[in-house]
């Protein structure tokens, strides 16, 4: 049964990667995919992407504080909600620091979501198993792979789930944190920036910066338009589309980092 982890997000892809790394443990008929490791270096993500969704019959969405209002999450997740049986709900949010009744509009609410508790877990992997069908564990042996395999999930999701809590976390009234501010770049937010650096004041196409980053089109617009947002790129509009440069505070944000 083969199932594709959708993330967004350096705490949701941390999520992920362990959810790809037990799941199989507790039922060894499923087949886990995340893009991040599983599309060959060199080939086009928007084609492996659909060729996954194709043979998926299953799907997790990992949902983290960061990536609740990201577009891009939403996006995947309108796919995944297309190409899986709806009414057999095989699309399951799972919810590492969000409450269920913050999925309120979009793709994302139109499934019952996963909390990151022991009991709600048992619920997602016995609602996966009994997709499969015929060639499903007798839910005794479900039950017993969940208990010899939950302590190791349970020790490398409890640091994230901490991490996604301080996240949300806020100090109380006529207090000042003192805890440093979070770093507003991700790591795909660099790269982009460092990439346009190599252009040499050069403005670069969403397609170019995509192949660069073995990347979908549409995500490497998203990108250079969040940064245009920050006021780090600036945007050129021509009769071939639009194409993106480095901003003198774009330059400048490389230098203060020592990237450039």
């Amino acid at each position: 049964m083969r199932i594709l982890i959708i993330w967004s997000g350096d705490l949701s892809h941390s999520v992920a990667i362990a959810i790809r790394d037990w799941l199989p443990v507790v039922l060894p008929l499923v087949e886990t995919w995340v893009s991040s490791d599983d599309i060959p270096k060199g080939s086009r993500w928007g084609d492996q992407l659909t060729t996954e969704l194709d043979s998926t019959q299953c799907g997790i969405i990992c949902v983290t504080p960061d990536n609740l209002r990201e577009p891009w999450l939403h996006f995947e997740a309108g796919a995944l909600s297309k190409s899986v049986d709806i009414a057999r709900a095989q699309v399951h949010p799972f919810l590492v620091g969000v409450a269920p009744g913050e999925l309120s509009v979009g793709p994302l609410s139109l499934f019952q979501a996963t909390t990151f508790t022991k009991d709600e877990l048992l619920k997602l992997v016995r609602s996966i198993n009994h997709a499969a069908g015929d060639a499903k564990l007798r839910p005794g042996q479900v039950d017993r792979n969940f208990d010899v395999a939950w302590a190791s999930l349970e020790r490398r999701l409890t640091p994230l789930a901490d991490q996604a809590s301080r996240a949300t976390s806020s100090p109380p009234p006529g207090t000042r944190s003192t805890a440093p501010a979070p770093d507003p770049l991700d790591e795909q937010d660099i790269t982009t920036l460092r990439l346009l650096a190599q252009a040499r004041g050069e403005s670069v196409f969403p397609n170019a910066l995509a192949v660069q980053m073995n990347v979908h089109p549409e995500r490497a617009k998203y990108f250079m338009e969040k940064l245009e947002a920050a006021g780090l790129l600036t945007a050129r509009h021509n009769t071939q589309g639009t194409s993106w440069l480095l901003s003198r505070a774009g330059r400048a944000e490389l230098v203060n980092r020592r990237l450039l």
